[in-house]
């Protein structure tokens, strides 16, 4: 979805496209971190 809607707001401006790419790369990161520290968290409570 994020790449979709950076296509469609870079309208084919490459400085402008490789900034918006920068930036859902970021958004995907942030999501699998995310994830880490649930998954780190559950592990944590199913030791107790």
């Amino acid at each position: 979805m994020l790449s979709k809607y950076s296509a469609v707001l870079a309208q084919n401006d490459p400085f402008l496209a490789d900034e918006l790419k920068f930036f859902s790369d970021m958004a995907r990161l942030g999501k699998g971190e995310i994830i880490a520290d649930l998954v780190t968290d559950y592990c944590r409570e199913s030791r107790r």
